[in-house]
């Protein structure tokens, strides 16, 4: 095994820098796909990706030309993207990440559903960026870069799945590519005994395929039916506790034999905090799951597209930065390393620094006192487990432009931490 070079700071107390990066350092150094490079050490090489997703940089050129030792070799570090070693590197390097947030962060979960004690719990979707400006596909039309991510409902960890297919076809659908992947990937390294839930949205229905991945794996789906669905053909009532406060809301509660010869659940939910009904259907028919909590796991599913747009517009990550296919996973696999640094960091700085976004949670008090508004004017009330499940809040974008002068810039850190102290006292 390598050990890797990553800054190190020469006073006792580790810098901001340091400390952010500290997490990166770990997972690298217990790599086993690191090499010696003399051009482009590994090292340096994760520090400089996961610096490109969050500083902001016009285009590749422009990330290379700030670096001078590596602006004279263009072509050399655009190479490293195409590498399969590096592609493996990263791709451990981001599994270390997520296994160190699910040892150290705390769990959303616990205490507020213990029915899912024994569930790992994902959110899931495919997210779309531009392709790379020099790709080279012929005459034909370039299409946007898709990938399928995952984010851990309990830690908040955002995992890469798998690159879209673009050689077989022009725009992969998700259940297809969720398909190709391997169990491993699809349990997200959930210890033997435990099992996996995933929530994704309707292009994520396949029911023969849950229950093969139901009773072949402890692999489980929720989604929303579609409107070609017709539910109430060979549906059976399924009792459940209308006095158990987890079930608010709940309308309905079935044992579905669909056309396909497999039997799913489906739960009918009124949310009180839209006034909308909704109809949810998943391969997690054990009945000691509340059907409310079936339709609150698909609330949260919601935090995988706030994850979503803090890499699009608060890192300002658009586009594709190379053609090849590696490129295309490696860069996606820093874009994750770089989001779940970002939520370590700020955890840290909450707990070790007692720096805390005021700002943001008076405006979360705020709007959740709306919504309590909204819901009591129709003669209604909000569920109680509505109120303890919180829905995760945005990484702000002020913390992100604090990131770039504080770690990335020349500011002391005394002067970085007094910054953040005044950035999150203001509304």
């Amino acid at each position: 095994m390598l050990t890797m070079s990553f800054p190190v700071h020469s006073h006792d107390s580790p810098s901001l820098k340091d400390r952010f990066l500290a997490p990166l350092s770990a997972a690298s150094n217990s790599t086993s796909n690191s090499r010696q490079c003399p051009v482009f050490a590994d090292g340096d090489w994760l520090v400089g990706g996961v610096r490109r997703v969050i500083d902001s940089f016009d285009s590749g050129r422009d990330f290379l030309q700030r670096f001078p030792s590596i602006e004279g070799s263009l072509c050399g570090y655009f190479d490293t993207l195409k590498s399969e070693r590096r592609l493996r590197m990263v791709r451990e390097v981001a599994g270390e990440i997520t296994g160190e947030m699910a040892r150290s962060a705390p769990d959303r979960l616990a205490g507020v559903l213990p029915c899912l004690d024994s569930f790992d719990v994902f959110a899931g979707d495919g997210h779309f960026h531009t392709h790379a400006t020099h790709e080279r596909r012929g005459e034909e039309t370039k299409y946007a870069v898709g990938h399928l991510y995952g984010l851990n409902l309990r830690t908040k960890a955002l995992v890469h799945l798998t690159c879209a297919d673009q050689e077989k076809r022009k725009k992969e659908h998700d259940m297809r590519a969720l398909k190709r992947l391997e169990i491993e990937e699809l349990r997200q390294g959930a210890a033997k005994g435990r099992k996996t839930i995933w929530i994704w949205d309707r292009a994520g229905i396949d029911f023969r395929q849950w229950y093969k991945w139901k009773k072949g794996s402890g692999i489980y789906f929720v989604s929303r039916t579609k409107e070609n669905m017709n539910t109430d053909q060979l549906a059976a009532p399924m009792p459940y506790d209308k006095a158990d406060p987890a079930n608010e809301g709940v309308t309905g509660d079935f044992l579905w034999s669909t056309s396909t010869g497999v039997q799913m659940r489906v739960v009918r939910f009124h949310d009180a905090a839209t006034g909308v009904d909704y109809e949810f259907v998943t391969s997690l028919t054990d009945p000691s799951i509340p059907p409310g909590v079936i339709a609150q796991l698909y609330r949260m599913r919601w935090d995988i597209e706030k994850a979503f747009d803090d890499i699009k517009n608060k890192t300002r990550e658009k586009k594709a930065w190379a053609g090849s296919s590696n490129a295309k996973s490696i860069q996606a696999l820093l874009t994750t390393i770089a989001y779940n640094l970002m939520r370590m960091f700020e955890r840290e700085m909450e707990t070790a620094e007692g720096i805390r976004n005021e700002a943001e949670k008076k405006r979360q008090i705020k709007r959740r006192e709306k919504v309590e508004a909204e819901v009591k004017s129709r003669g209604e009330k909000l569920p109680e487990i509505y109120l303890a499940l919180s829905r995760t809040t945005q990484i702000s974008v002020k913390f992100v432009r604090w990131l770039r002068y504080a770690v990335f810039g020349t500011a002391s850190d005394v002067e970085a931490l007094a910054h953040l102290r005044h950035l999150y006292s203001r509304i």
